[in-house]
Order: C-alpha cells, then structure tokens, then sequence
C-alpha cells in the first residue's frame, strides 16, 4: 500500500469512528421529545429510553458474534462499508419514524452495524502501520470517538432530535462512500489465498470456549456501565439530584479518552493485556455495586453531583480496555 493509501485508509477510519461514537451516545441523551413524539403510553421516559439501550446494546453483542469471521473471509473493508450501510441507514429512517416498536427495531438494526466498526477498523490500522506509529494512531481514534460523544452531547442542546437523526444517518451514508477510496492491509492481501483455503464458516469460533470467554468481556461495558450511565443521568426520581446531561456526556468521555492512556499504561506495567482487562472489569463491577445499593437506600452509600461525576468519569475510563479486547 501507497504512502497516500495509508495516509487516506486512516483518514477514513478516524471520521468513521468519530461517527459511530456519535450515533451509539444518541440513546443517552436527553430524548423526552423523542419519547412523547413516538407515542409510547404511559410508559415513563426512563424505562422506554432504557430499552431503546438494550435493543441497541443487543444488536452490538450480536454483531461482534457475526462479523468477526466474515472480516476475515470476506476483507476488512467490505464489513466496515456494510457496517456503515446498516448503522448509517438505521439512523436515518430512526429519524423518519412515528412507531416506537419500529424505532426500537431500528436501533437494534443500528446496533449491528457499530459492533464492528471499532474492531475491524482497528485491525486495519494495526495491519497496516507499525511500531509507535500504530500506538499514536490508536490514541488519535480514542480522541476522535471522544469528539463524537462530545458532539452528539451538544448537538443535543442546539437541534431537534429528527435533525440529529437525519443529518448523522447521511453523514455516515457519505463515509460508506468514501471507503470506496480506502485499501486493504498489505497483511491480508498476503493471507487471502489461505483464508480461501481453509473455508472458513461465519460463526465457526462461536463453539471456541476462549472466544465465548472474550465476547462476554463486551457485556459489562455496553450493558451494565452504558445503563447505569443512563439511570445516572435521567434517574432523578430514584436519586432525587438535578444532573446536567450535558456534562454526562462530557465527563464520560474524558474518562474515556484518560482510559486510552490508562489502559496502555496497565498493560505495560502488568505485562499482559488479560490481567489489564480483568482490572477494568474489576473497577466496573466496583463502581455497578456502589450504584445498586445506593438505589437499595443503604445510608453509607450516598449521592452527590460530586460523587455522580467520579462514577461517570470511572465508567468511562474503564471502557478504554476495550482497545486492548
């Protein structure tokens, strides 16, 4: 691959990065409107926006199951274009729609096209750069996925969420263009022909016990903290505080973008990305059992702006271990 190749491979993943972020924050912001517009009953707002994050939540488990063996039988690229298609399309016929089961639906359909784009576009980067090159451009995408939730946040505050629907449904539509211009890794035009070979079947390393070990890695992060966040945020009826979602969204990805330092920075003193991973998932169950027995009122565990702000920051820095998944 090229000079200019690489340099514009790169460029598209960065943008495209910085979409999924933006599209996968859209459940957690202040979606009240969004709730009375699809005409959901006398559910209450955070019970409906919960399971919207569930079904999209869903959706990424199940991806990551499903586009795991087609990356490498079918090419990086050709996953990340459908990727983009499906998370691109879903958010902007989300925007479109009057039906909140159609809406959840769609999420879901979103959901399965995020899983693979951080990934696989992760690969391509490592495929094709090495050294303190490929570490540099890691941290370069942490930051751009920082700036997709801080956009999507303040979005939020500026535009209509039919808006924010339409516009980033074509902004990710535009991308999937744009990877047209992308290439694939010299590594896996290398391996291809043996990729061929060995006939590898879509789910094959689903019956793997290791594998079914690292895919269960992904529940904490993007069910119990990515909830949690969410009850943190709009759960004033449970918790009796006034939270500014603007700053859950910024607070949760600075936490975030700490945790791509963080992270590495375990890893080299740890010397293993496994032991690395089994403390972030320590620091989330921590924090997830702070949270459910303040919610059961035991009287040691109390709540504070304060203390809601650490738990958002420590949620999100705790999701850097998924760069070393």
């Amino acid at each position: 691959m090229s000079g200019k190749s690489k340099y514009w491979t790169i460029f598209t993943c960065l943008l495209a990065y910085f979409s999924n972020c933006f599209i996968y924050f859209l459940p957690f912001l202040p979606n009240e409107i969004l709730i009375k517009d699809l005409t959901v009953g006398n559910s209450s707002f955070s019970n409906s926006n919960l399971l919207i994050i569930l079904c999209q939540n869903f959706g990424i488990f199940l991806g990551a199951v499903l586009f795991g063996n087609l990356a490498d039988k079918k090419g990086r690229l050709l996953v990340l274009f459908s990727s983009i298609f499906v998370y691109g399309l879903g958010t902007l016929l989300g925007g479109l729609v009057d039906n909140f089961y159609v809406y959840l639906f769609l999420r879901f359909i979103v959901g399965l096209g995020l899983a693979p784009e951080i990934g696989i576009g992760l690969v391509l980067i490592i495929e094709t750069y090495q050294g303190n090159k490929r570490s540099f451009l890691v941290f370069l995408i942490g930051i751009f996925g920082f700036i997709g939730v801080f956009s999507a946040t303040l979005f939020s505050r500026y535009f209509e969420w039919r808006d924010i629907y339409t516009y980033s449904g074509l902004f990710s539509i535009f991308l999937m263009l744009l990877r047209f211009t992308s290439y694939e890794s010299d590594i896996y035009v290398k391996i291809k022909s043996e990729i061929d070979k060995k006939s590898i079947k879509i789910g094959s390393n689903i019956r793997d016990k290791n594998f079914g070990f690292l895919l269960l890695c992904l529940l904490p992060i993007y069910v119990i903290a990515s909830n949690s966040t969410f009850k943190l945020a709009f759960g004033n009826d449970v918790l009796n505080l006034k939270i500014n979602p603007f700053l859950v969204g910024l607070w949760y990805s600075l936490g975030a973008l700490v945790g791509l330092v963080f992270v590495t920075v375990l890893v080299r003193i740890l010397k293993s990305r496994l032991r690395a991973i089994q403390v972030c998932l320590l620091i989330i169950f921590i924090n997830s059992s702070y949270l459910f027995l303040g919610y059961l009122k035991f009287s040691i565990f109390t709540f504070s702006a304060n203390i809601v702000t650490a738990i958002l920051f420590v949620y999100g820095l705790s999701a850097g271990y998924l760069f070393e998944f």
